[in-house]
C-alpha cells in the first residue's frame, strides 16, 4: 500500500524523522507488594537493578506509596531515566545502603538490601527462593504506564524472563521500622504452584519511544540510501516517486531489538502537498514472543503547519501459549488495554530558513475499564 499523489515536486536527498527513542539502562527488577498489610506510608517496594556502560552495577528501590506518589531511593550515580517520566510526583532521595546483596540468575534468586527511609526507618527487604528449576518463565508489555497521569513518553517496557515467587519455596521478609509486613499473593496459580504476588524479571528492555519534545528536528542527507543508522537506531525506507518513507524503525540494546513499523510507510515530511490528510497504521513489535502494539497514525499540512498524531487504539496483543497466562491477560485488561489511552500529538512548522521545528507531548484518554481496576491501577505499578 502507498500514499499516491501527495508530494511537491522530487526528493532533495533530505531526511527528517519525528521520531526519537531513549533506552533505560535498567536491567533487573523485582516487585514486593504488600497491599493487604500495608506501611503507613508504604505498600509496595521495587528493586531495581542497572548496569554503566563501564559495567559497574547500581541499585534503586522505588518506594510506592498509599497516596499514589512514590519515593525513590538510589545509590549515587545511578541511571534515572523512567522513573522519572512514569512516576507521580516522586521524590527522589540518593541513599548509602546499610546492606546491599542482589543475585539473580535462571539458578539463584537472594535478594537483601537495608537502608533508612525518610522518616528515618530501617527498611529491609529479603527474598531467598530455594526451587526454580521447574519454572517456565515468561514475557510481558509491563503496563507501568497506567500509573502515570501526565506521561512524557510511551513506556515500552519488555519483562523478559518473568516469573512469579512460590510460596512453598520462598522465603520473603517485609519491615519497616522494626514491624513485619505479609507479601501479597497471588490469585492464579502459575507453574502448577500458589505463589507470592512478588514477581520479577532477570531481563528487562526498557524503551521511551518519542519522548516529549520541544526543538528543531535534525535534518539528514542521505542522498538514496534506503537503509542508515542515526546514532544507535536502524531506519529502512521505502521510496515513494523518489521520497523517502519510513517503512521501519530499529531500536537496539545489547541481544535485544524494539522495531517500528508503519503501513503505508510513514510519508517524507519535507515534501508533503498543502491541505492533505493522510492515515495508515503502525505496529510496535520485540523479540522473545513479547507480543506485539498496533495503532494508527494520522498526518496532516496546512500552511506549512504539519500536525501528527499516533494512537495504539489496538492496545497489546500478547503472543503467550499457556493457558494460564492467556487467561490472566483476559481476566485483567489493563494488561492488553492500557496503550489504548495514550496519544501522541505533534506540530511541525517549517520556518523561512526550511528549518522544522517540533512541538510533541502525549497525553492520557479515557477507556472503559472497571472503577475498581481504574482505582487499583493508579496507585501501584502492574508489572
Amino acid at each position: 500500500m502507498v500514499h499516491q499523489d501527495i508530494y511537491t515536486g522530487k526528493s532533495n536527498g533530505q531526511f527528517i524523522s519525528p521520531f526519537s527513542f531513549k533506552i533505560d539502562l535498567m536491567r533487573q527488577l523485582i516487585l514486593i507488594p504488600f497491599e493487604k498489610d500495608p506501611d503507613i506510608f508504604y505498600n509496595q517496594f521495587e528493586v531495581q537493578l542497572s548496569v554503566l556502560s563501564d559495567g559497574t552495577y547500581k541499585i534503586a528501590v522505588i518506594a510506592y506509596k498509599l497516596n499514589g506518589s512514590a519515593d525513590v531511593y538510589h545509590q549515587q550515580g545511578y541511571p534515572l531515566a523512567s522513573q522519572s517520566s512514569i512516576l507521580n510526583d516522586p521524590a527522589f532521595i540518593e541513599t548509602i545502603f546499610d546492606s546491599c546483596f542482589f543475585t539473580f540468575s535462571p539458578a539463584d534468586l537472594d535478594l537483601s538490601i537495608s537502608f533508612r527511609d525518610v522518616h528515618n526507618r530501617a527498611v529491609i527487604l529479603k527474598i531467598a527462593e530455594r526451587e526454580r528449576k521447574d519454572k517456565v518463565p515468561f514475557t510481558l508489555l509491563a503496563p507501568v504506564g497506567v500509573i502515570s497521569k501526565k506521561p512524557l513518553s510511551l513506556p515500552v517496557y519488555y519483562m523478559y524472563l518473568m516469573s512469579f515467587a512460590r510460596k512453598n519455596y520462598c522465603d520473603v521478609i517485609i519491615s519497616v521500622g522494626g514491624k513485619f509486613h505479609k507479601p501479597d499473593v497471588f490469585f492464579l496459580p502459575v507453574d502448577k504452584s500458589n505463589n507470592y504476588f512478588t514477581r520479577y524479571s532477570l531481563d528487562t528492555f526498557n524503551v521511551d519511544i518519542n519522548p516529549a519534545y520541544n526543538s528543531f528536528l535534525e535534518i539528514k542527507e542521505i542522498g538514496n540510501k534506503n537503509s542508515f543508522n542515526i546514532e544507535s537506531v536502524h531506519y529502512e525506507l521505502k521510496r515513494n516517486n523518489g521520497h523517502p518513507e519510513i517503512k521501519k524503525i530499529s531500536v537496539p540494546r545489547d541481544r535485544h531489538l524494539c522495531t517500528v513499523e508503519f503501513s503505508p510507510s510513514f510519508p517524507d515530511i519535507s515534501a508533503l502537498k498543502n491541505n492533505i490528510f493522510l492515515t495508515g497504521d503502525f505496529s510496535i513489535a520485540s523479540d522473545m514472543g513479547a507480543g506485539v502494539i498496533k495503532g494508527t497514525y494520522q498526518i496532516s499540512n496546512k500552511q506549512n503547519e504539519i500536525n501528527i498524531k499516533l494512537h495504539p487504539e489496538l492496545g497489546w496483543i500478547p503472543r503467550e501459549r499457556r493457558l494460564i497466562l492467556r487467561l490472566m491477560f483476559k481476566l485483567v485488561k489493563i494488561f492488553r488495554d492500557w496503550p489504548k489511552s495514550y496519544i501522541w500529538d505533534a506540530q511541525i512548522i517549517r520556518n523561512e530558513n526550511g528549518c522544522y521545528f517540533m512541538d510533541s507531548t502525549w497525553k492520557r484518554i479515557t477507556y472503559a475499564l472497571p472503577t475498581y481496576l481504574l482505582s487499583w491501577a493508579h496507585s501501584r505499578p502492574f508489572f
